[in-house]
């Protein structure tokens, strides 16, 4: 079976599985997270523009949908975290935050990164170090 006939047939057995995510905006998502326990269940936090969504399933259950089904540039950014590296408008290398817009406030939606995922992600990064 062809590698696209494979993604159709993954495509198809998630969206049947899981109704909810069936035209769902991924493209849109900032980053995720994982919530070990959000009002007694487990799930992911995904970040969005338009505000924040809890969805069921695991951390890696959404780091392979986002990056192999979707074809999204999602980076792992910490233990629980990943962000799509072409949201990213700043880095701030001190503390360690990864910030979606030109000119962040003190509102505006952030992620921290690990050290590790730093040193790795540093050719995304450099060009957003101020």
């Amino acid at each position: 079976m062809a590698e696209t006939e494979e993604l159709e047939a993954l495509r198809k057995f998630i969206y049947r599985e899981r109704p909810d995510l069936h035209g769902f905006p991924f493209k849109d998502i900032l980053y995720f997270h994982y919530d070990g326990d959000h009002e007694g269940k487990r799930g992911v936090w995904l970040v969005m523009p338009a505000g924040d969504e809890f969805k069921l399933g695991k951390f890696e259950f959404w780091l392979d949908l986002l990056w192999e089904v979707e074809d999204l540039p999602f980076e792992k950014v910490d233990r629980n975290a990943a962000v799509n590296i072409d949201k990213v408008k700043k880095f701030d290398k001190k503390n360690r935050w990864l910030y979606f817009e030109e000119n962040p406030t003190r509102t505006s939606a952030k992620c921290s990164i690990t050290k590790s995922h730093m040193r790795r992600l540093s050719t995304h990064l450099d060009r957003f170090t101020k």
